[in-house]
Parts: structure tokens; sequence; C-alpha cells
């Protein structure tokens, strides 16, 4: 009985977000772009069980674990500066290295990434295989910041080329300082409305003081209202799951054209 019960509040869930996930997508996007949404969240729900296996096969060969979900515990919305966190759920490795390359930098090396709500560091793993020069993960959780850097040395034991090129803090992305430095900042909806306007709001502040190339890759981009019109950010694409922006400076990287598909 327990496991119907519990099958049933799950379909229960994924039908709630999935009509949520429409009608938002339709009132920021429109009607036609909600379609895109429906159709594209059903191949992902066909798909998701080859992805994770994939995904399985991808940690066994490198020695990390990334796959599963992790909630967020009362003790670390209690620790945040806003209670809004969510749970640990990370993309399949061909999803992440999919949307690293949506973001329009030639030259990576020169660039530090920066993933904040880092969870099981999957996406730092990739960033530094795809040549960033630094990569820092930020994490609230301690659980999953062990977890993660015990991922990054079984990363480095098998690629020692890329050793010491990846980093992991502990610390709420709300006080985070950005280092000085091109920067590429990724965010899978780690966190809620409130946190993401003061990130935001330090991004735009750190831009001000010292222009610089600049991108921000948002993922599963729930609140994009809170980065669209902003005066140091132009989106420069997007999907119905994910969205990429450039800064509004002078130096920036020239980015392309403003458009969603």
């Amino acid at each position: 009985m327990g496991g119907a019960v519990g099958l049933l509040r799950a379909v229960s869930a994924k039908r709630a977000a999935l009509s949520e996930g429409i009608g938002r997508t339709r009132r920021r996007d429109g009607s036609l772009a909600a379609v895109r949404f429906t159709m594209r969240w059903l191949v992902a729900g066909v798909l998701r069980p080859a992805h994770f296996i994939l995904h399985r096969r991808f940690d066994r060969r490198l020695g990390i674990e990334t796959t599963g979900r992790t909630e967020v515990t009362s003790t670390m919305r209690s620790a945040a500066a806003h209670a809004d966190g969510t749970r640990y759920e990370s993309l399949p490795p061909h999803q992440v290295r999919a949307l690293l390359r949506r973001v329009p930098v030639d030259s990576p090396e020169r660039f530090t990434f920066i993933d904040l709500g880092s969870g099981k560091g999957l996406p730092l793993l990739l960033a530094a295989d795809h040549g960033f020069g630094e990569v820092i993960g930020v994490e609230l959780d301690p659980g999953l910041l062990e977890l993660s850097r015990s991922n990054v040395r079984s990363f480095e034991a098998r690629t020692p080329e890329r050793a010491g090129v990846v980093s992991v803090l502990h610390g709420d992305a709300a006080r985070f300082v950005l280092p000085p430095r091109p920067t590429v900042l990724f965010m899978f909806n780690p966190f809620g409305e409130a946190t993401l306007r003061v990130v935001v709001d330090n991004v735009e502040r750190s831009l001000k003081e010292i222009p610089r190339p600049f991108f921000l890759l948002y993922c599963n981009p729930l609140h994009r209202e809170v980065l669209d019109g902003r005066p140091m950010l132009r989106r420069i694409s997007a999907a119905t799951r994910w969205a990429c922006y450039a800064a509004r400076v002078p130096g920036s990287a020239e980015p392309g054209p403003d458009d969603v598909c």
C-alpha cells in the first residue's frame, strides 16, 4: 500500500510540474513555446531511463557518483540567507556538454567557470574537461560538498593533466563574491527567486566595478524573469530548458542575436 501511495504522489507531482511549466512558458514565451515545452518534456520522460543508464556508466568509468536526488533539509534551509534552496538532481553528462557548447567562448582557458549550488560536481568536472582555466563550485550542503570533493579527487586521478583546476567551496550562493576575471556562471535552478535576485544583484555590482567578459548560463530557468531586462545582462539565446546571458560591458565578447527557440 505504501508503495502505491508513493507512486501516486510521484505521478501527481509530475503532473503538477508539467502543468505549471506549460502555463509559465505560455505566459512568458507564447503558445508555440508551450507546445515545444510539452513535447520536450514528454520526450525527456521516454528517454530518461536510457539517459540514467548512460549516466551511471559515465560515473563508473571515472570512479565518481553524481546520479540520484538529494532533498533540501530544514537544516540547510535555515543555514541559507533565503530558505529557497531546491533539491539536488543532476543533468545527464551529454546535456551538460551541450550546454557548455552554447556559451560563445572561443578560449575557455581564459575563463573561470563557476557553478552556484554545485551539488555532486558533475558540471565542474565537465567544465574542467572542456578546457576552462579555473573551475569553482559553491555548495552549502556539507554532505554534497564532501561527495563532490571526493568526485574531484577521483577525476584528477584519472585525468592528471587537469589536476588543480577544480575547487569546491562551502558557502551560500547569496554571499559568494565573484572573482574579478572573465567568467562563465552556471546555475541549474539551485534556488528560488529570492536568492536568485541577490545573486544577480551581486553579478551586476561586480560587472560595474570591474567590466569584463561574462556569461551566465541558467538551466531549467524557472525564474528567468529575474534576469530578463537587467541593465547589465543581455539574453543572447534561450530555449524552454535553458537561457544564456552576456554582460553588457565594454570588452566582453560580442553576443549573438537575442533569440528564443
